[in-house]
């Protein structure tokens, strides 16, 4: 977990995302914020292929319960176009964006939620 309270998820080098990496990253999560409910940012700079059941994994009830926003950070075409699919087919209980730098997934979080990164600004 970030100064912010963000948990961050760094996937730099991953191209091929599965249900197994995300439950692990779930239960990291849990751990790291102390079963919180919390902003998420992904850096999926690599990320070229989501396996289906990861879209399942977005609706697991401890998930909706846990996340208060996941950002993904990535610019490629790839990052964009998987971005646009899962949220055209798959609304999950929270808001996803995209954004092309950490920075401004940051901006968002405090502009939307009232995480340690709001209150500390």
């Amino acid at each position: 977990m970030t100064e912010d309270g963000v948990v961050c998820h760094d996937l730099t080098g991953v191209s091929h995302l599965t249900q197994t990496l995300m439950q692990k990253l779930f239960s990291e999560r849990v751990r790291i914020a102390e079963g919180r409910k919390c902003p998420v940012m992904m850096i999926a700079t690599n990320v070229l292929t989501v396996d289906f059941e990861v879209q399942l994994h977005a609706s697991d009830p401890r998930l909706l319960v846990l996340t208060e926003g996941i950002a993904i950070v990535g610019d490629s075409f790839m990052i964009q176009h998987l971005t646009s699919m899962f949220l055209s087919y798959h609304a999950p209980g929270y808001p996803v964006e995209r954004f092309d730098t950490e920075e401004k997934a940051r901006v968002w979080f405090c502009l939307l939620y009232t995480s340690d990164a709001c209150r500390r600004s």
